[in-house]
């Protein structure tokens, strides 16, 4: 009962019910919003790093070509530039909000909707191949597959086994075909058995 006597209406409670879950959803995205940001704005330090050692290897390398006579000239000055550009990258990520970036992802992508696209799934691909490569290298490291013939002679460890399942190491320290093809098959670097 009501303070004023009356059965309150299963509609009226339905109703405070409803109000209450919609308030309780808006509360849950607010939350959800602002710890996806903290957690964004963690990774995008941790990118400009990485991006960061990547431009002063990149500086590194084209040094040792620039010292090395029989090195290109061209090829020392495109990792040059490359550092350069990745390291102006990674000031401007570094120097913006993640508010600022998604409002320039999303103009980069209005201005240029194929490049955009192109782009993610090139990002999508490469991050595809990254994961895939970590768990088939867990997946061969739990099993203490060591991909030898049994005969006691192993080739090596899972630390030294290309993500692709369809490519083994051989014994000449190279790689082949893992579906057979009695050599014919083509060998990376090594002899095929």
């Amino acid at each position: 009962m009501t303070p004023e006597g009356r059965t309150p209406s299963p509609q009226g409670s339905q109703s405070e019910v409803a109000d209450e879950l919609r308030q309780d959803a808006g509360h849950l995205k607010e939350s959800l919003g602002a710890r996806a940001k903290q957690e964004a704005e963690s990774r995008k330090g941790q990118a400009a790093q990485v991006a960061g050692s990547a431009s002063s290897a990149l500086d590194t390398a084209a040094r040792d070509l620039r010292d090395n006579p029989e090195a290109p000239e061209w090829m020392a000055s495109a990792l040059q530039q490359a550092a350069r550009r990745i390291e102006s990258l990674a000031s401007h990520v570094d120097g913006r909000n993640i508010d600022e970036l998604g409002d320039e992802v999303a103009e980069f992508a209005r201005r240029n909707p194929g490049t955009f696209l192109a782009a993610s799934a090139a990002a999508g691909f490469a991050a595809a191949r990254v994961l895939r490569a970590g768990v088939d290298k867990k997946r061969h490291e739990r099993s203490g597959d060591q991909y030898g013939s049994g005969n006691g002679n192993d080739l090596r460890s899972a630390q030294d086994w290309p993500a692709d399942e369809n490519i083994r190491p051989t014994e000449a320290g190279g790689y082949a075909p893992a579906y057979g093809g009695g050599g014919t098959g083509g060998d990376f670097g090594g002899t095929a058995r």
